[in-house]
């Protein structure tokens, strides 16, 4: 009895373990796009991998005063919820679907995030 008992432990954190695998491209996905959300490049770029950073870079530099002045009340009152995640078969790459819905907005934009696990963090490498 006390192995069967051992057993279900393991079992029961195996499977604790590998929910939480699934959910951590969502959460950086998440993270991500709040801190992009919120034109907090710095913050955006630690998400990502150096090639998506340098991307982040190149469009903060585009963004002047009056460019942001315009597009953040609209960038800001999007909703974002994150869909399906969907796994390589290595299990080192993952891409994410996001949805975004403005309040004014009927129709809803989807978009695909591509994240790369570097070591043993996930990080945007497309979106």
């Amino acid at each position: 009895m006390k192995s069967f008992c051992k057993m279900l432990i393991v079992t029961a954190l195996l499977g604790v373990v590998a929910a939480c695998h699934r959910d951590e491209p969502a959460s950086v996905v998440k993270s991500f796009y709040y801190a992009y959300q919120n034109l907090d490049f710095e913050k955006a770029r630690e998400y990502c991998t150096p090639y998506m950073s340098q991307k982040i870079s190149l469009i903060e530099e585009g963004f002047n005063e009056e460019k942001q002045a315009f597009l953040h009340p609209k960038i800001k009152k999007q909703h974002i919820s994150v869909g399906d995640v969907s796994y390589n078969d290595a299990g080192n790459q993952a891409v994410v679907t996001v949805v975004f819905t403005a309040p004014e907005d009927t129709v809803q934009h989807i978009d695909y995030v591509t994240l790369e696990k570097c070591g043993e963090e996930w990080q945007v490498s497309n979106f």
